[in-house]
């Protein structure tokens, strides 16, 4: 937490021109429109509770998942509106997500992260940056309206009325008023020497800006002048809650106040004590981040205000409900973990995530803990809307969590259907009864895969993700060489054929062309510490110096004859230059840009590279069949290498210390060990090889073959060609971006470049359960091996013919996963007895958080098959009514026991017939953990049994897929008044 202090501030205020008398009117504030969450904390009061959501229940299952980037730990929440989750990422991205099934509606990048929550109306969509710009997108394509340029990183969140005005604080400690149509300025508010973190609340004439000096400010909705301030007398992040003429306040020395909103006097005061839990927040270096490392019981996340009560959550864990009027506490809940989170409420629950990595849902009367889900650590507020809750979990996942939903069918030997729709009529004789269900139905899930076929599993082509892996782009004539700067995503193309340089922004695919500053560059190379890039013209035998973002040549620097080769050390920042037709390597300096050493090499050098560990320079010598070993402090010989005859690319994997060489004449590779300088393997290609690199993390060697069009690969454990990926045509370079974890390839046949994923080739083996066995229990631990390098792995768990519900999941890179078994009351429930599941894995080498639909994903394993046990209708006991009982109403609960716990899903049918063949059935499935009692049903009240008869009811566990139906319990009757 950063606890600043600042005294003596001086106050601001500048007033814009620029607004049309219309605006400068008071506003006309609502709430958000009815199931929409479209701010932070849902509302302009920044109540964070939706009470058009009365259809919020639990328990809940994942309906979907997205993959973003991770924002500060997930300090960024997600919006609702329009039917369309709105969530901004670390690298920028704002993203439209259709809130039925996650599918990507449209993105937009922005110039810089994006470190607070946006806001939306009917029509556009406004969020600020890192950069201090606030920025309007069309809501329905996400094209930009308007920019305005803010001063300082956009942290308070905007609040957006219905008079179509927008407030929004900085980190420079201003409060702006904006005309949301146009972004003109109304007005600035100014506090000098502190900052603000949280978001602006709105009345209809104040705006409350609370700031890290401790101060609340109460804004003139129309002239931003300061009506009243008051201290907190602690530092201030959380966003205060208005309710009616009180101002809810918190602070970082753990004080809950009341706000008399007339005068700006304190109501009450509240304190939370006791010891702080020690699990600790984000500690990272990002500029944008609010919430830092402490121990204290400080309050960084905002009250939430719902049904007469103040909940409010601390970083020592505890969640706890006061009264508004004198701040008593109602209850208190402690979770394992500080909360950064904001909660949120809706439908008497109070969802809340906690650094103890699960989101926790809260009666909101009591605080007893009604559901949970494990999500990870996470900063990010949940947001509920539309029946769904919301929230950017850990590791930058977006999860949607919906409600049960009905299963499909039952295979039944009656004659009658169970359905979960809702019937409009009285049943008539013979007719299958559907009640409207009161009670939730068997969770199915996200449904996994689009088209179930026999064994569960779809069939989906995966789709290349936003940066283009997969596709080419086009760039100058002759593309020779290229280089990657992390730094700025772009990729550096020397074209020999042009006398230019591609600079290709990766990621939007466009390319602007430079001149190279000589004749016929062959080689480039970028200095990832100073952006500075270098680039080889072999033609005019000099070395021509960029900076980043210059489009013209800053320096140009007289090497040997023929320079073909380049590479250089960020650490020493020696640039090193193999001129083929002198024999030798040219040393710059990278400060001066001047020559400052000249190493004699062997005959016709055609490469070189360094190792980044230990700085040694090693040089092919393509005229001379060897390698020279240089040490790049004394630029002295340590030894010659000899290999495979024309040897002209190399690339160094230092975790493994081995140097690859590829021999263009010899058609093979040289594998040398570096610790002994000596060549430990070569390895045959059937075409000739001319670039090389290496992808460290899965120990993989890439090849170019230009005859072939294709890159061979080879594994750097066992040194063979386990594979070939097809290029463009000519491929005449390769490198390798680990943290993209994708190729890239210059094509001089084409004039392009490949961008192309690094990809598994092979699925991980499964070892247990055992294929085709049969579980000893309703729970299983999955099991499969381990892959080097993979650092996400993506499971499926689906029953035969999708019916029931399925398992999903992205994780990092684990080699198990458990299933737990259902308990009655606990969860979770997802395996049915007495059928069949399929279950496989596959993995990646990504280090950014990917999608289903990735196509870094490596290919399946086997699919896998397990039997769960079956239930037993032996343990089923009908509880009441008695048999024959007399019931007092026609509208009968009908209950029954199972002393099998992990049995949760049940039909039940009731008919006149004992037999239950002819006349009216009412057939029904139910979810026997969230019935109410549990394990039971209600007939409807729109479809109350007929008066003064007798009816029979039995029940049993229900079976799905391919299992065989249990026989029914024996039939009770009951007789309605």
């Amino acid at each position: 937490m950063n606890f600043r202090r600042t005294l003596g501030v001086v106050a601001a205020l500048t007033l814009s021109l620029g607004f049309t008398a219309a605006a400068l009117l008071q506003p006309r504030l609502t709430r958000a429109e009815a199931g929409d969450w479209p701010m932070f904390h849902r509302s302009i009061d920044r109540s964070g509770f939706n009470s058009d959501a009365a259809n919020i229940t639990v328990p809940m299952m994942l309906r979907w998942q997205a993959a973003m980037v991770a924002a500060s730990q997930g300090l960024v929440s997600p919006i609702v509106v329009e039917r369309q989750v709105i969530v901004s990422s670390a690298d920028g991205k704002l993203s439209s997500l259709k809130a039925e099934d996650g599918a990507v509606n449209w993105t937009y990048q922005s110039a810089s992260p994006v470190a607070s929550t946006p806001a939306a109306d009917g029509t556009r969509v406004y969020f600020g940056n890192n950069n201090g710009e606030v920025t309007a997108l069309e809501l329905s394509t996400g094209n930009k309206l308007w920019t305005y340029q803010a001063t300082g990183i956009v942290k308070g969140s905007p609040a957006i009325t219905s008079g179509g005005l927008l407030y929004f604080s900085t980190a420079a400690g201003r409060v702006y008023r904006l005309d949301a149509a146009t972004g003109n300025m109304g007005w600035t508010y100014v506090v000098n020497n502190t900052s603000a973190s949280a978001a602006p609340t709105v009345s209809t004439d104040i705006v409350y800006a609370a700031m890290e000096n401790g101060n609340v400010y109460a804004l003139d909705i129309v002239s931003g002048g300061v009506k009243w301030t008051f201290s907190a007398q602690g530092g201030i992040q959380a966003t205060p809650v208005l309710v009616g003429s009180t101002l809810y306040v918190a602070n970082d020395n753990g004080d809950v106040m009341a706000v008399n909103t007339s005068n700006g006097t304190l109501v009450w005061k509240y304190t939370i004590a006791g010891s702080p839990n020690t699990t600790t927040g984000y500690t990272g270096s990002d500029a944008s981040a609010r919430r830092l490392n402490t121990t204290t019981s400080a309050v960084v996340a905002s009250p939430a205000f719902a049904n007469g009560l103040l909940y409010v959550a601390s970083i020592n864990g505890d969640v706890m409900a006061l009264s508004p009027a004198t701040g008593t506490v109602s209850w208190k809940a402690t979770t394992q973990g500080a909360i950064y989170a904001s909660p949120a409420f809706a439908n008497g629950l109070l969802f809340v995530p906690s650094y103890d990595g699960k989101l926790y849902a809260f009666q909101g009367s009591t605080g007893a803990v009604a559901w949970t889900d494990v999500v990870g650590q996470t900063q990010s507020s949940p947001v509920i809307a539309g029946g769904s809750v919301y929230l950017l979990s850990a590791g930058g996942m977006l999860r949607a969590y919906g409600q049960a939903q009905a299963t499909a069918t039952p295979t039944s030997t009656a004659t009658a259907t169970p359905t979960a729709g809702t019937a409009t009529a009285t049943p008539a004789p013979g007719a299958t009864v559907t009640p409207s269900a009161t009670d939730v139905a068997m969770p199915t899930g996200t449904p996994v895969f689009a088209t179930p076929t026999p064994v569960g599993f779809a069939t989906a082509t995966p789709t290349p993700p936003g940066s283009g892996l997969g596709s080419t782009v086009k760039v100058g004539i002759l593309p020779w060489s290229a280089d990657y700067n992390p730094t700025n995503n772009r990729l550096y193309v020397a074209n020999q054929g042009s006398n230019s340089l591609s600079v290709v922004d990766l990621t939007t695919n466009a390319v602007l062309s430079i001149n190279s500053g000589g004749v016929s560059p062959s080689a480039v190379w970028v200095n990832s510490a100073t952006s500075v890039i270098y680039v080889a013209n072999q033609g005019s035998n000099n070395v021509s110096a960029l900076r980043a973002g210059a489009d013209a040549v800053n320096d140009t620097i007289s090497v040997g004859s023929l320079p073909v080769a380049i590479a250089g050390n960020t650490t020493t920042g020696a640039v090193y230059v193999a001129n083929q037709g002198s024999n030798s390597v040219s040393v710059i300096n990278s400060t001066s840009n001047t020559v400052t050493d000249t190493i004699t090499v062997g005959n016709g050098p055609s490469a070189v590279t360094v190792n980044p560990t230990t700085n040694v320079l090693y040089v092919a010598n393509q005229g001379s069949n060897s390698v020279s070993v240089i040490n790049s402090f004394s630029n002295l010989a340590i030894t010659t290498i000899a290999v495979g005859a024309g040897p002209a690319g190399m690339a160094i994997n230092p975790e493994a210390k081995r140097l690859y060489v590829a021999n263009a004449s010899a058609g093979s590779v040289s594998v040398i060990d570096i610790d002994a300088n000596a060549v430990i393997a070569t390895i045959p290609l059937s075409v000739a090889p001319r670039s090389i690199a290496v992808f460290p993390p899965a120990n993989l060697v890439y090849v170019t073959q230009r005859s072939a069009d294709s890159l061979a690969v080879i594994d750097g454990g066992s040194n063979k060609v386990v594979g070939m990926v097809n290029t463009g045509a000519g491929p005449t370079s390769v490198l390798a971006d680990t943290a993209g974890a994708r190729l890239i390839t210059t094509n001089s046949t084409a004039g392009n470049i490949s961008l192309l994923p690094v990809v598994m080739l092979s699925g991980p083996a499964l070892n247990s359960p055992p294929k085709g066995s049969t579980l000893p229990s309703l729970g299983a631990t999955l099991n499969w091996g381990a892959i080097k390098g993979a650092t996400q792995v993506h499971f499926q768990v689906a029953p035969v013919n999708n019916d029931g519900p399925a398992i999903n999941l992205i994780r990092n890179a684990d080699t198990s996963y458990t299933i737990a078994p259902p308990v009655m009351g606990a969860g979770p429930y997802v395996m049915l007895g007495g059928m069949t599941y399929f279950w496989r894995v596959r993995m990646t080498y990504a280090s950014t958080a990917l999608d289903e639909n990735s196509a870094l994903w490596g290919p399946w394993s086997e699919q896998f098959s397990f039997i769960t046990p079956a239930p037993k209708i032996s343990t089923v006991a009908l509880v009441s009514p008695a048999d024959g009982e007399g019931v007092t109403t026609r509208n009968p609960v009908l209950q029954w026991g199972n002393s099998d716990t992990s049995v949760f899903y049940y039909e039940v049918q009731m008919s006149k017939d004992p037999a239950f063949g002819t006349g009216a059935l009412y057939w029904e499935l139910r979810h026997g953990a969230v019935t109410s009692p549990p394990n039971s049903y209600t007939v409807p009240a729109q479809f109350p049994l007929d008066a003064q008869s007798t009816y029979y009811w039995r029940v049993r566990p229900r079976v799905q897929g391919d299992g065989k139906p249990l026989d029914w319990t024996t039939a009770r009757s009951l007789k309605t008044p």
